[in-house]
């Protein structure tokens, strides 16, 4: 993303790349929204850029001029109008070849796309429903787990706030790391930038255990004698997104 952010630099030069000045500040955060909600989706390490940096990137990717060739095939029947669902039943002209439905962890992210796409097309007449389909499709290809990030979407600012964690095991859908500490980095920084803390063992003060893959035995068992709920990654989502702890069932 840096050296991306750094052609993003070079881009913004150019009269025909967006800037602070021509670029319209609704538009600019609706690509910012889609962007953030693609993060470990098929970005990394987008939302630790630096501001400015983060703002080169965001120009760089608005510019139709980086936006990637869609190479033309033979068609057998007539699939130009074809449409490609997202969950909120928006659909995207253009793209064809019926991509299957988006899962629920990547639908924040495909609808975000589908705004971004409509307003590229509003504010750029000459934007094929193809191109902007393009962006709808990179969000649909690959379904992973998407990290929540404070105050977009659904996440909400300080939801952990208060709240103490202890990990066991490995959070191979965050990435990161390796052996051990498979996804853990990635894992508590989600934790903290929601407002809760990490401790390394469990104790009555414990508010969560949070359990990945191939969990210590040790923890589980402290965590069951001091009555201290255990969670997973979807669980964490679910009260980083506001939900209530009641409506979740310790695992």
């Amino acid at each position: 993303l840096k050296l991306a952010a750094a052609g993003a630099a070079k881009s913004a030069t150019t009269s025909s790349s967006p800037s602070t000045t021509t670029v319209s500040t609704t538009l600019y955060d609706q690509y910012v929204s889609a962007l953030m909600g693609m993060n470990e989706v098929l970005l990394s390490g987008l939302k630790d850029l630096p501001e400015k940096d983060k703002r080169e990137f965001v120009l760089h990717v608005m510019d139709r001029v980086n936006w990637a060739k869609i190479q033309k095939r033979k068609k057998t029947k007539k699939d130009g109008d074809e449409l490609v669902g997202t969950s909120s039943g928006v659909a995207v002209p253009g793209l064809g070849g019926g991509a299957k439905k988006p899962s629920p962890d990547t639908a924040v992210a495909s609808d975000a796309l589908v705004t971004a796409a409509k307003a590229a097309q509003a504010n750029s007449p000459s934007t094929s429903p193809r191109e902007a389909g393009a962006l709808v499709a990179m969000a649909i290809r690959k379904e992973k787990f998407v990290p929540p990030v404070p105050g977009i979407g659904k996440g909400v600012e300080n939801a952990l706030a208060g709240l103490k964690f202890v990990l066991t095991g490995t959070f191979p859908e965050l990435g990161g790391g390796s052996g051990i500490s498979l996804g853990k980095k990635k894992t508590e920084s989600m934790i903290k930038t929601f407002g809760g803390t990490i401790t390394g063992s469990v104790s009555g003060k414990t508010s969560y255990l949070l359990v990945g893959k191939d969990p210590g035995m040790s923890k589980v068992s402290k965590a069951n004698e001091k009555g201290v709920p255990r969670l997973n990654l979807l669980d964490l989502k679910c009260l980083c997104e506001g939900g209530d702890p009641s409506d979740i069932k310790p695992i």
